[in-house]
């Protein structure tokens, strides 16, 4: 009698890696997996004056504190290579607090959250292929529905002789 034994491949997607916090004035980094390759996000942030950020009368309008933080660089690295980040994904995000990395099959989601009641937010940063492929921010006053969706495409520009 002869046994045979079959194999099934199973795409195993490993583990959310926690969120951490983003303190200001430093960098906070997040290491895991983007599909195959691993996957590392370095948050680099900064305390500023909401008044310089929003001026005075939004500032009171939207509660919001005397300092926030804001990212002032967000970096990743695929494996042995940068992940080129559009500055849109990050730069209109006021009062970061925490990062969170989910592995997902063939790349990756960076959830930035920040903001606070009213004006929370969770920003959802799709990452495949050594890009950023699309944000979606989604705010606290209605958790399903994003309200704003920006989807990136790239583009090779070509030297015509």
């Amino acid at each position: 009698m002869i046994l045979g034994l079959v194999l099934v491949a199973a795409t195993v997607v490993p583990d959310a890696v926690p969120a951490k916090s983003v303190e200001a004035d430093s960098v906070t980094i997040v290491r895991g997996a983007a599909g195959k390759q691993s996957l590392v996000v370095a948050v680099h942030a900064r305390s500023r004056d909401t008044a310089d950020l929003v001026g005075e009368r939004a500032k009171a309008a939207w509660a919001l504190g005397n300092r926030v933080v804001v990212i002032q660089e967000l970096s990743m690295v695929m494996g042995n290579a940068a992940v080129f980040v559009p500055r849109s994904c990050y730069a209109d995000l006021l009062d970061v607090s925490a990062v969170e990395l989910r592995p997902r099959r063939g790349g990756a989601q960076v959830i930035l959250r920040g903001g606070d009641g009213a004006n929370s937010f969770e920003a959802y940063l799709e990452i495949d292929d050594f890009r950023v492929r699309s944000r979606r921010v989604v705010g606290f006053e209605e958790p399903g529905r994003p309200t704003e969706e920006t989807t990136y495409h790239r583009r090779v520009v070509k030297d015509v002789p």
